[in-house]
């Protein structure tokens, strides 16, 4: 079984990002591991705990989506003058 066959009957369809162990070995365990860190990573799961850590009011989080904005058209500008 290459690499992208394991990974493929590692994952867990349906389900929040999880895998299931193959083997018994060590490697197969530290597969399965970088399998499961690699699908936290893409679902963005992560980053969304981090977000919701601490409650952020609506009017805040508006102000927060303006300065980006701001600050990306100045980036944008900068670049084609």
């Amino acid at each position: 079984m290459n690499k992208q066959q394991r990974q493929f009957a590692s994952m867990r369809p349906g389900t929040q990002p999880a895998v299931k162990v193959l083997g018994t070995s060590y490697n197969d365990l530290a597969f399965a591991l970088r399998v499961f860190k690699q699908s936290v990573k893409d679902s963005n799961k992560l980053e969304e705990l981090r977000e919701r850590r601490y409650y952020e009011k609506r009017s805040v989080k508006r102000r927060k989506k303006l300065d980006n904005a701001i600050f990306s058209e100045e980036q944008a500008r900068k670049e084609f003058y």
